[in-house]
C-alpha cells in the first residue's frame, strides 16, 4: 500500500498537466497511509505539504474569484488580471468547491498524524477546521465520505496509538 501510494504520487509529478491538487491529494494519500503502517513522522511530513499546497491552491483560487468581482470606487486592476480578458471566466472557476474539499482534507491528514503524535490539541484544532471546511463541500457525497473518515477511520486509526 505504501509503495503503491508512492508511486502514484511519483507519477504525477512526471507528467506534462501536473496540477497541484494533484500534489495535495498525494501527499494527502501518502500521510494516510504512513499513519495507518505507523510511521507517524513521515505521515506528520506528508500531511503538513499537503496542507501547504492545499493552501496555495486555496489562496489562488481566491484571487481568480477576487479579479472577477467588479471594481469599486476605483479603476485600478487587481494584481495579476489582464485587463484585455476582463469579464471572462476566471481559469479558476472550474474548480467549484475543490479548494475546499483540498484543505479539508488536508486538515484531516494534520490531525490524524498529529493525534498519532501525541498532540490532542492541536489535532483537535485540524479536525475542527476539517469539519468547518466540510461545510463548503457542494457535493453531499464528497462532504460525507470526508465527515465519516474523520469520525471513523481517524478514529481507529488514533486507537491504534493507546
Amino acid at each position: 500500500m505504501l509503495l503503491l501510494a508512492q508511486s502514484s504520487l511519483w507519477h504525477w509529478t512526471q507528467r506534462a498537466d501536473l496540477a497541484l491538487d494533484n500534489l495535495a491529494i498525494g501527499h494527502w494519500q501518502l500521510a494516510r497511509v504512513n499513519a495507518i503502517v505507523g510511521h507517524h513522522e513521515e505521515a506528520l511530513r506528508h500531511a503538513e505539504r499537503s496542507l501547504e499546497i492545499a493552501r496555495d491552491v486555496n489562496a489562488a483560487a481566491a484571487t481568480e474569484i477576487a479579479a472577477d468581482l467588479p471594481a469599486v470606487a476605483s479603476d485600478v486592476v487587481a494584481a495579476g488580471v489582464d485587463p484585455e480578458r476582463a469579464g471572462e471566466p476566471s481559469p479558476g472557476s472550474e474548480l467549484g468547491d475543490r479548494p475546499a474539499y483540498l484543505l479539508a482534507y488536508a486538515h484531516e491528514a494534520m490531525a490524524l498524524a498529529l493525534g498519532l503524535a501525541g498532540d490532542e490539541a492541536t489535532s483537535r484544532y485540524h479536525q475542527a477546521e476539517a469539519r468547518r471546511l466540510a461545510r463548503e463541500i457542494d457535493d453531499d457525497e464528497t462532504r460525507e465520505s470526508l465527515l465519516t473518515d474523520l469520525e471513523s477511520s481517524g478514529g481507529a486509526l488514533l486507537q491504534q496509538r493507546d
